[in-house]
């Protein structure tokens, strides 16, 4: 099991405490309406529900795969999935056999285990999911304590089996006929690795970082844990951690040809994630000493650089502002990301980098979990208003054309002495090439598999991946665009923080008061710098 894997299963135990807690009081409340609900039986060949009622284009819940209030899904379930064709293959737990493979077709009969791979209720816990060739590879541990082994399924029992077990797998991307990976011996540690899909074929690439640690009088080898695998051109880039900073990687498929873009000396402390290709450009997430801003670059050190320091300026206590570019993602010719809780797009000039929604449209779009998908004509993620909380939404790339897709746990509910709009926490799991695939819980079913046919998105305004006007307040080209920009996000930080402030004092809650107060003294303080270097390159 790789360490991001045993966090995440750190982290669902540490909520399962929460979550039973919260199915006994939608039980209660059932019992009390009268209005408990009658549960699909659970069988190999697949789940029964209700058909569907919702109209063309509505979403749909495809299927009650922990029957009842229990959720079959986590809330970090995001993208952890691959397609054959119109199935889909996923992780999920139906409270019986633990967390395990499943399939569906995007219907309720359609819709099983595949394979229980680890029996118990503890499960496999699958993950790293990609489809290579017309098989899918996956990451899965075998039982309870041990690593995860590399494996590979079509979608049947009988043809899911181990290919090596005890591999450590991480993250992977498939990538001119072999597979590239996160992968753990004792030797190495979690280092680079390829495979063409056989044991005899699997073996470590390139050992990134030979450094060693000695923990109790044991000596370890230090890991690379190279992530974020992304193609563009003849190369396979990637971020890993050479012993001092979290580099930029390129690979041409051999040891010799795998080295890092650009070897930042110790003392700049860098650090890059969250890559992403648009056209002939590769962008990420970078960290130096203008804090986590957008930066670029064309394979070469010479074109690897910052695009736009949005987030200008530092906090004495905290260090240099930060964007934290997210959920980095090609649609169209342009790049969208989040930042700041708004969506925004980049055609990786600082003039051209520009915010595409503000609080007038959604006021939050979730960042934590890569929840930003593009198919051929929207973009969907996790967004949220005050009138509906976090539900699915989608995007064509403009102001006016980003909207919410349907209220699927609509009503409020009493918190602090006053009524909040349900969530159902929508978070897109995948897609197939006529449906996109999302967990959310309309507070009946728990946590959920549910879909929606990309067949029948309408038709929104604006040329898909090119935003048309922006909105309002946001800065247009210009030379001091950059500056503009960033005085304007500092604005709405401090818009922003304010609401927090009020939200938190309608409650009544102390310890909320005072950080609601912190980040709004940070908020100011951002903003007063940025106007400031907003007046300077204007004039």
């Amino acid at each position: 099991m790789s360490k991001g894997q045993r966090a995440a299963q750190d982290r669902s135990r540490e909520r399962r405490a929460i979550a039973k807690a919260r199915r006994r009081r939608l039980r209660k409340a059932a019992a009390r309406s009268g209005a408990a609900a009658t549960v699909a039986a659970l069988a190999w060949g697949g789940l029964v529900l209700p058909p569907a009622t919702a109209a063309d284009g509505d979403p749909v819940l495809v299927a009650d795969i922990a029957p009842g209030a229990g959720d079959s899904f986590e809330d970090w379930d995001m993208s952890a999935s691959a397609a054959l064709g119109e199935i889909l293959l996923f992780a999920a737990d139906d409270g019986v056999h633990g967390r395990e493979l499943w399939r569906t077709d995007g219907t309720a009969a359609g819709t099983r285990m595949v394979k229980d791979l680890a029996p118990g209720a503890d499960g496999s816990w699958p993950g790293a999911f990609v489809t290579f060739g017309d098989v899918v590879y996956f990451s899965a541990r075998s039982a309870p304590g041990t690593e995860d082994g590399l494996w590979r399924t079509d979608g049947t029992a009988a043809g899911t089996t181990l290919v090596v077990p005890d591999a450590g797998v991480g993250e992977m991307y498939a990538w001119r006929g072999r597979l590239y990976f996160e992968g753990y011996d004792e030797a190495h540690g979690s280092e680079l690795w390829s495979s063409d899909g056989t044991p005899a074929g699997t073996a470590l690439l390139k050992d990134l970082n030979t450094r060693t640690e000695t923990y109790e009088g044991t000596t370890h080898p230090e890991s690379s844990s190279p992530f974020s695998f992304t193609a563009l051109g003849d190369r396979l880039y990637f971020a890993a951690d050479d012993g001092d900073q979290t580099e930029l990687w390129a690979t041409d498929g051999t040891a010799a040809g795998t080295r890092p873009v650009v070897d930042h000396p110790p003392e700049d402390f860098f650090h890059a994630r969250r890559l992403a290709a648009v056209g002939d450009t590769l962008f990420f997430s970078g960290y130096d000493t203008n804090g986590e801003e957008l930066w670029r670059s064309d394979g070469t050190p010479a074109g690897t650089r910052m695009v736009v320091d949005l987030a200008p300026g530092s906090d004495p206590m905290y260090g240099p502002n930060k964007t934290r570019p997210n959920n980095l993602t090609a649609f169209g010719q342009a790049l969208y990301f989040e930042a700041f809780g708004s969506l925004w797009t980049s055609d990786g000039t600082a003039q051209g980098t520009i915010r595409v929604t503000d609080a007038d449209t959604v006021d939050d779009i979730a960042d934590e979990y890569g929840d930003l998908i593009a198919t051929e004509h929207a973009l969907y993620f996790s967004g949220h208003d005050d009138d509906h909380g976090y539900e699915l939404w989608r995007s064509d790339g403009t102001s006016a054309g980003t909207a919410l897709v349907q209220d699927i746990y609509p009503g409020t509910s009493p918190r602090y002495g006053r009524e909040y709009p349900n969530s159902s926490q929508a978070h897109v799991l995948g897609r197939t090439p006529t449906r996109l695939y999302f967990t959310a819980d309309d507070g009946s079913h728990g946590r959920e598999l549910w879909s929606l046919s990309l067949a029948d998105v309408p038709t929104t305004p604006g040329t898909p991946g090119t935003p048309t006007t922006p909105p309002s307040g946001a800065p247009t080209p210009s030379a001091c665009a950059p500056a503009t920009a960033a005085a304007t996000t500092a604005q709405a930080e401090v818009a922003k923080a304010k609401k927090r402030l009020a939200k938190a004092k309608k409650a009544h809650r102390a310890a909320a008061v005072k950080a609601a107060k912190r980040k709004l003294r940070k908020a100011k303080k951002a903003a007063a710098a940025a106007a400031a270097a907003q007046a300077a390159a204007c004039g």
